[in-house]
């Protein structure tokens, strides 16, 4: 009598599954043994860290119009536990800083995302002297990392494995942190990303406390979110999205190879970088200068040329042409309060406060420099006062204040490389060439969208006639749409030139008309289908009306 050996507990992953060889054959040594890195694992199996990725059903409690109820829920384990995280990180932040009194949880079911808010004191940003990489980053972006490894102090919040927000960066298509350092006046925004199934941090930038001219308290407010701002869809309208090309990865339709807003985002926004051989720089400039511009190009008339404009700045830019192209002087602003003080109250464009500050007091000539330099400085305007003896502002004066005390700097248009829609890279002289490059493109787009919107207000309206026609028939008794085969009405339709609007599927087989219990007639209806390439499908529009609806009023209804 043979006794069969008793297998060994496995996971519900494997209990289905057959040994693996032992014998040699089949899969090698290094297939059957494998080790897998931190992120992997995590990829490969997500029920160990998250829960179960599947559909549930379960009773529970839940609030509904302003009461708790309890009733059957289905919802996915993993995807509720990757939420938790960061809700659970945003509400220990409570026990960090006493004063937080905000939570604010925002889900936006359209774009598919959630965001967590509160107005706690923010993470510190600041590099971590042993892991060299900032604090924000080392806690959302590295796995193990944790503040609560600290055994001996009495656990108040939250987990302590060092996976937590890292697990909600691991599942999401996107994860974006912000968060502002009110003690160190910095902010900071880091996004992560999904790249071949490895995770990886993008436009990480850190900004001081002269983000938009001025610091930020320690009351900032940390975000952490992904959507997309209010704006976007005036500056890239949806009735675009048809017309754009996009690319394919794995099958998967994703973004498209470029965009096309209404106006050249990249006048506005500005632009600095370098590559391989070449570099660029493209400053900024007012959106009203470009829409005026825009209407004139409309109107067939010459444009006016434009200047580099940053908004709520309040020193000067002066323009000097020269052979070499155009350049600005752009200076902030400083006045004499008496013998002995400057007043400073705008600094140029892209010299930050801080490090401002400390230029100032580098050169400060007393011992007590606190003295020597008063800031009343805020988010949105620069105050800064500075002591000096009367000789020494006598000198600056004679100098020039500006000069002295680096008040100036350059902006150049001589630089202004792009790449056309083509993916080649050309230089622009002016910024009105690149305006308008892109008006004809934008013009073209305009055009492509306008024949798109008729084409589909005449199938309408085709579509339209062709319900008129049918319900007049039925109501006619010239089409009887009751008590018989699916197969005759389409035969009938297509006999009586009634138009076909095929449905737009993935799926490209043809459709197997009344496809329903016997085969002689799967066989009729199949090949009634196939002797124009019509599909009962594509006369679904008729035949799925309502009784109720095929009715003179409807008619009516329609026509009118």
């Amino acid at each position: 009598m043979a006794i069969e050996k008793k297998r060994p507990l496995q996971t519900s992953n494997s209990a289905n599954i057959a040994p693996a060889p032992t014998d040699g054959q089949g899969k090698t040594i290094e297939e059957m043994y494998q080790k897998k890195s931190q992120l992997e694992h995590i990829l490969l199996r997500p029920d160990t860290y998250i829960g179960s990725i599947e559909k549930h059903t379960q009773i529970l409690w839940v609030y509904q119009n302003d009461e708790m109820v309890n009733r059957s829920i289905s919802y996915v384990p993993g995807l509720y536990k990757i939420f938790d995280e960061i809700l659970v990180n945003a509400a220990d932040n409570k026990q960090r800083d006493s004063s937080m009194d905000s939570v604010k949880v925002t889900i936006d079911v359209e774009q598919n995302c959630i965001s967590v808010y509160n107005n706690g004191a923010g993470v510190p940003v600041e590099i971590h002297q042993e892991e060299k990489v900032y604090v924000p980053e080392l806690i959302f972006g590295h796995l193990l990392s944790s503040s609560n490894y600290d055994d001996t102090e009495k656990k108040t919040t939250g987990g302590r494995n060092g996976y937590g927000a890292k697990l909600t960066n691991i599942f999401s298509t996107e994860l974006i942190i912000e968060t502002a350092d009110g003690k160190r006046q910095k902010k900071y925004k880091q996004v992560g990303f999904r790249l071949f199934r490895i995770w990886a941090f993008n436009s990480c930038g850190v900004v001081s406390d002269a983000f938009n001219l001025g610091g930020k308290g320690r009351a900032s407010a940390r975000y952490i979110y992904t959507r997309l701002s209010p704006i976007t869809r005036f500056l890239f309208p949806k009735d675009d999205d048809r017309l754009l090309d996009y690319l394919n990865e794995d099958g998967q339709s994703i973004e498209p190879t470029w965009y096309v807003p209404i106006i050249p985002t990249v006048l506005v926004n500005g632009s600095e970088g370098i590559g391989t051989g070449w570099s660029s720089y493209i400053p900024n400039y007012n959106p009203r200068d470009i829409v005026a511009n825009v209407r004139r190009l409309l109107n067939g008339e010459a444009m006016v040329p434009m200047d580099p404009w940053y908004r709520g700045f309040s020193g000067t830019i002066e323009k000097t042409v020269k052979e070499s192209g155009v350049s600005y002087t752009v200076c902030g602003v400083i006045e004499e309060g008496n013998e002995t003080t400057v007043r400073i109250s705008e600094l140029p464009i892209r010299r930050w406060t801080q490090d401002y500050k400390e230029f100032l007091e580098s050169i400060s000539q007393g011992n007590d420099k606190a003295k020597d330099l008063i800031e009343h400085s805020d988010h949105s305007t620069v105050d800064i006062i500075v002591h000096l003896p009367e000789e020494t502002l006598m000198v600056a004066r004679q100098e020039g204040l500006l000069k002295k005390f680096k008040l100036t700097t350059s902006i150049s248009t001589s630089n202004m490389h792009l790449f056309v829609p083509k993916g080649v890279i050309k230089k622009y002289d002016t910024p009105e060439q690149i305006l308008e490059e892109f008006f004809h493109l934008r013009l073209e787009f305009y055009e492509k969208r306008k024949k798109l919107l008729l084409d589909n207000l005449e199938m309408e309206l085709l579509k339209l006639e062709n319900k008129v026609r049918f319900i007049l028939a039925v109501v006619n008794g010239e089409i009887i749409a009751s008590n018989r085969r699916r197969a005759d009405l389409f035969l009938e339709l297509q006999q009586k030139g009634f138009t076909p609007f095929p449905k737009k599927t993935k799926a490209q087989e043809p459709e197997v008309a009344g496809a329903i219990e016997d085969t002689e007639e799967t066989e009729e209806n199949s090949e009634s289908a196939s002797g124009n390439g019509a599909r009962i499908s594509d006369y679904e529009y008729l035949i799925s009306m309502a009784i109720g609806t095929l009715t003179i009023e409807r008619v009516q209804t329609l026509c009118a």
